[in-house]
């Protein structure tokens, strides 16, 4: 679509599927409902559903009116301006995703890779009926405060410039755990802290029961732990575990033991640390 359209109702795209593209924005709601690949690119105001075939948008889509995804198969590059539900739609591959309304997803919202970024104004109602807040890398916008009582499952890396809440259990990071000045992670139930590779918190990071582990998830890894001034990390009572360099300039409280572990690395700190230390490095401390 190139140039003008009224074109009011719906329109169902059927058959094998292709390319819809379009310049200016579409008005009129769409049902997707293909045996093969349908590719979407340009601006859509209307209701969006997925009802059967692939849903590819390798150039980018824009959603601005709600989406509801449930059948077929989901990929690419899509922007959610309004509410989305993933309620049956298989999402196993690459994604790269922008919500900006509520996110309701179930079990088959399962990407391997790619990237998720909320990025509402205020609290974003974000629903999940997985056993835990699953996403392949993560970014919470600064804006942008998000509650869940699932554990915390991140397969890349979570980036955090706003406020993610969670009471599960569990917090596990595949990569680097990044909470910039603006942001905060809050998990008062959590008792452990997993990290595959660096650390790093500017911001407020409060998990009061539970022990950081950075020794058995990418353990031919040197990973840096480092708090930034201005920074506060809470952490509970037991053995943490870090495998590279740390750098306190912030705020710490981490009672029990800091266990150092890995190649080795420069410790440094701008105020005493209490905790006890264990050092059992292969290389230089």
């Amino acid at each position: 679509m190139g140039g003008t359209l009224t074109m009011p109702g719906k329109i169902e795209f059927l058959g094998g599927g292709g390319v819809v593209s379009t310049t200016s924005p579409i008005s009129t709601d769409i049902d997707v409902n293909v045996t093969g690949t349908h590719d979407m690119r340009g601006t859509y105001s209307g209701t969006f559903r997925l009802l059967g075939g692939n849903m590819s948008s390798n150039f980018g889509a824009v959603l601005q009116g709600p989406a509801e995804l449930s059948g077929g198969t989901f990929g690419g590059v899509t922007h959610f301006h309004n509410d989305v539900t993933f309620s049956g739609t298989v999402v196993s591959g690459s994604v790269s995703i922008l919500s900006k309304g509520s996110w309701t997803s179930d079990a088959n919202f399962s990407p391997s890779s790619g990237t998720v970024t909320f990025s509402g104004v205020g609290a974003q109602s974000v629903s999940m009926t997985s056993a835990s807040f699953r996403f392949p890398t993560l970014t919470v916008s600064s804006a942008t405060s998000i509650t869940t009582p699932l554990p915390i499952h991140i397969l890349g890396n979570l980036n955090l410039n706003g406020s993610l809440t969670s009471s599960g259990s569990s917090i596990q990071v595949g990569d680097d755990l990044t909470i910039a000045s603006t942001g905060s992670l809050t998990a008062p139930n959590a008792t452990t802290l997993l990290v595959g590779d660096n650390l790093y918190v500017s911001g407020v990071l409060s998990a009061s029961s539970a022990v950081l582990d950075e020794s058995n998830t990418n353990p031919g890894d040197n990973e840096a732990v480092a708090v930034f001034s201005g920074g506060t990390l809470t952490l509970g009572n037991g053995v943490h575990r870090i495998r590279g360099p740390f750098g306190m300039g912030g705020t710490l409280t981490m009672p029990g033991k800091i266990e150092f572990l890995g190649g080795g690395g420069v410790v440094s700190t701008t105020s005493p640390i209490s905790t006890d230390i264990d050092v059992n490095v292969t290389g230089t401390h």
